[in-house]
């Protein structure tokens, strides 16, 4: 009995069908471990995010390394595998500890930010570092200090970067509120500013949510389109469980006056309303309780909820009071 196998021409098709199906099957299943942490303590532990250049990755462990007493590493390693290198260690004594976030990369530099250490506050640094490890600098000491603290402190999110210029947040700090800030810096560590947005008080509600208008404590990673900031923050908001949002860069002419502390009173009274209300934008607070002389006052925000008549009036009296002075 002879026997025929009909519709041969379903062969090749079925082969080619089981052949794609293995192929993506395959790959779906190369997946390398490039490097194990831990394996001695000079190589830290509790990685970060990376960053990728060329054939090179980079990045920071939260803990270890070879600097006292293990407060994190800067490192770098080939997408091979192959050439992993402590690039610098940390040293909370002097220049940070716990570096957070993924680094971000300017030419042969790499910034970013540790979440403790530094200064005598202790609450973190933005700092820099050449690709091959020479070169680290600190950019900035947080210090938010109490009361009508300015400053923010210890940065958990990481920065982004736009020509020149690193933006980043803190999730404590700011004028009184200790919600958090967003700021920036340029990459040589001029020009720091901390007023982009300072995040406002947080009040419990009778559901034991802490609520307020813009939410509180901003975490996660910035993201920059055009000349518009995106962000997100962990609690705060109407019903107290984070908000999303977005910080135009846009910013005003601030006017600077130098006023002495005797004449805040008058200015007050001309103004008809406090000169740092809560949505103010105001520096060296500080610095005028500490001196009680003379000190260097920034406002914008402020302006805005006078009335036309009476912000004429008070840049008349604040023309007037510097030229005295």
């Amino acid at each position: 009995m002879k026997i025929r196998i009909h519709k041969l021409l379903c062969f090749p098709a079925l082969i080619a069908s089981l052949s794609l199906m293995l192929t993506g099957h395959a790959t779906a299943q190369i997946f390398t471990t490039l490097y194990s942490f831990g394996t001695n303590a000079a190589d830290g532990y509790h990685p970060n995010g990376l960053i990728l250049s060329g054939n090179t990755l980079f990045g920071t462990t939260l803990q270890g390394g070879d600097g006292y007493p293990g407060a994190g590493m800067v490192f770098k390693i080939n997408t091979d595998g192959s050439g992993f290198t402590n690039l610098y260690n940390f040293n909370p004594g002097s220049d940070g500890a716990y570096p957070v976030g993924s680094l971000v990369l300017s030419g042969n530099t790499l910034y970013g930010e540790a979440n403790n250490g530094g200064n005598v506050a202790e609450d973190g640094i933005l700092f820099s570092v050449n690709t091959d490890g020479s070169d680290h600098a600190n950019l900035h000491f947080f210090n938010p200090g109490y009361g009508s603290a300015v400053d923010g402190g210890g940065p958990v999110a990481g920065l982004i970067l736009s020509d020149n210029t690193l933006y980043g947040m803190t999730p404590y700090g700011g004028i009184d509120s200790n919600g958090g800030i967003v700021f920036k810096i340029n990459t040589d560590g001029s020009s720091y500013t901390n007023y982009l947005h300072v995040f406002s008080s947080i009040a419990q509600n009778s559901s034991g949510f802490y609520t307020n208008s813009d939410g509180a404590q901003p975490q996660g990673a910035l993201i920059l389109s055009g000349n518009t900031l995106y962000g997100t923050t962990y609690i705060g908001g109407s019903s107290g469980n984070g908000t999303i949002f977005s910080s135009i860069l846009t910013e005003p002419v601030l006017p600077i006056f130098i006023l002495s502390r005797q004449l805040l009173g008058l200015l007050e009274l001309t103004a008809m309303v406090p000169i740092h209300p809560p949505d103010c934008s105001y520096r060296a607070m500080h610095f005028m309780e500490q001196r009680r002389m003379v000190a260097v006052w920034v406002m914008a925000p402020c302006l805005r909820l006078i009335p036309m008549a009476r912000t004429l009036q008070l840049c008349i009296a604040l023309l007037t009071v510097t030229m005295q002075i």
